[in-house]
């Protein structure tokens, strides 16, 4: 278990390291993978609950609704996943104007409404979370240096100061330091270190622990060490990665705080990830093979297998969105339907062929 947690961190470093300058709470059309001039979407989910007086039909058999709280993760792009019980708006220029969640019996439960400058960078934010007793109302003011950069973010309710978020950059503009201060107290602290453009460091101070990733890197500015740590604690994951003339990552060795050692090995085709081979060297029964598999048309294909068996098969369509995902405990498909924009409104799930839960979206444009 450790192992494979070990590896779903390398793959979350992977894809998550980031600069401290996304602190913006907006989220833009192209983030949504939406075509077209958005005014407005509005994207829910209900289970398929069958009831032959019900409003939904699927399949020539009706359903009731029965609202649905959970996420879906459709996308291939897993830094693209949407959300539901939700609802966004644009201006015609496809600034983010709002955001509103929604609890599952569509009463709303908190959103966001954003002020702009002329040059279209955020000023203000307003965020409500509504509750039994009453509504908590934020305000943010987001103020910037004279290069454009983000360098603070005030939080007030009801005119009383909340916390202050600082930024600090270098002179190549790369953001090295956040600090979120409350009551004079530091709440949280960011630091980020580079040399170059190529981060080396980066240290997250809590209250309740340390954490710090460090990076070195080749010629080619390819990651060839990080050790992620908690220094209190004594946990770890080091990951120490080859490349071959072209640049591609061909090898990783994992290591953890108990020796553990992992090594995963890939293969390309025309430029492509086509498989990764992951085995232990003090575990020989280890054995974790994902083998990817390109369409013409632009769909994609990912299975993944232990020496024993199949653990998951994915199919992605053309617009990188999932319409089947087998395991030995389910086999589920999703079945799109699109506007002529492309956007897809409505996307229905059939667990082992039988429709099950359904997720909406209503999308209005300029």
């Amino acid at each position: 278990m450790k192992r494979l947690r070990n590896l779903i961190m390398f793959v979350i470093f992977m894809t998550s390291t980031v600069s401290l300058w996304g602190q913006i709470d907006t989220i833009s059309t192209k983030t949504l993978q939406l075509k077209g001039n958005i005014k407005q979407v509005q994207d829910y989910s209900y289970s398929l609950e069958p009831d032959k007086e019900g409003k939904k039909t699927v399949d020539s058999k009706k359903y009731e609704l029965i609202p649905l709280t959970e996420d879906w993760n459709i996308e291939r792009d897993k830094t693209k996943y949407s959300k539901t019980n939700i609802a966004y708006t644009f201006d015609r220029t496809g600034k983010n104007m709002s955001v509103t969640t929604y609890f599952t019996d569509r009463v709303p439960f908190g959103g966001m409404t954003f002020k702009y400058d002329k040059k279209g960078k955020v000023i203000g934010s307003k965020t409500i979370f509504t509750a039994d007793d009453g509504d908590l109302v934020v305000d943010k003011g987001y103020f910037y240096n004279e290069k454009g950069q983000l360098v603070k973010i005030d939080e007030n309710e009801g005119g009383e100061w909340l916390l202050t978020t600082t930024f600090k950059y270098d002179d190549l503009g790369n953001c090295i330091e956040k600090n979120k201060v409350a009551s004079l107290s530091v709440l949280e602290k960011d630091i980020q270190e580079y040399e170059e453009k190529n981060l080396i460091l980066e240290k997250k101070i809590r209250p309740e622990y340390v954490k710090e990733k460090h990076y070195r890197y080749n010629k080619a500015n390819k990651v060839t060490h990080s050790e992620e740590l908690y220094p209190d604690i004594g946990v770890f994951l080091r990951v120490e990665n080859e490349y071959d003339k072209e640049g591609y990552l061909v090898k990783s060795k994992f290591t953890n705080e108990d020796d553990q050692v992992t090594i995963c090995v890939y293969k390309y085709k025309k430029g492509k990830l086509v498989q990764s081979v992951c085995t232990a060297i003090d575990d020989p029964d280890f054995y974790m093979e994902t083998n990817l598999a390109y369409a013409s048309s632009g769909g994609e294909t990912e299975v993944i297998k232990t020496k024993t068996e199949t653990v998951s098969k994915k199919v992605f369509d053309k617009n990188g969105l999932l319409i089947l995902h087998r395991t030995p405990d389910f086999d589920r498909q999703y079945k799109y339907s699109f506007d002529k924009f492309g956007n897809w409104k409505e996307v229905v799930l059939y667990e082992n062929k039988v429709p099950s839960k359904i997720r909406t979206r209503k999308i209005e444009y300029y």
